[in-house]
């Protein structure tokens, strides 16, 4: 290598010999490896919403994003915890359902109804 002040040049010769390694995985590494995939995103997921849900603004909001997809007004005291807030949600899901604004799922027969069935938003007719 020859320096000229400061400067370093490097010779551009090409490799010699160029090597490849190849991993290959059986169907149980596959599987371990997906299921290692899908955990790592499910925590990725479910770490922000679990550190919203606790603290009592962030359950605040969360309900009254809520309680507007399914088609209520969440109103929210400024005294609550974050069980108060959830029994004053349901509280006013239930007020909202025997006043008849709530008729029925507004998230339909696919993934949102199954959810809102898990969740329990709406009652068994």
């Amino acid at each position: 290598m020859a320096t000229t002040a400061g400067v370093i040049r490097v010779s551009k010769n090409k490799p010699k010999e160029t090597i490849e390694y190849v991993i290959r995985l059986q169907d149980k590494e596959r599987q371990l490896l997906d299921d290692a995939i899908g955990a790592y995103q499910i925590n990725r997921i479910a770490t922000p919403i679990v550190s919203l849900m606790s603290d009592v603004s962030g359950m605040a909001v969360l309900l009254s994003l809520l309680a507007s997809v399914i088609g209520f007004t969440f109103l929210v005291s400024e005294d609550l915890d974050t069980a108060g807030l959830i029994d004053a949600f349901t509280t006013q899901r239930d007020q909202a359902i025997a006043a008849g604004v709530i008729v029925g799922s507004p998230l339909g027969p696919g993934l949102g109804g199954l959810l809102s069935k898990w969740l329990g938003l709406f009652p068994e007719k």
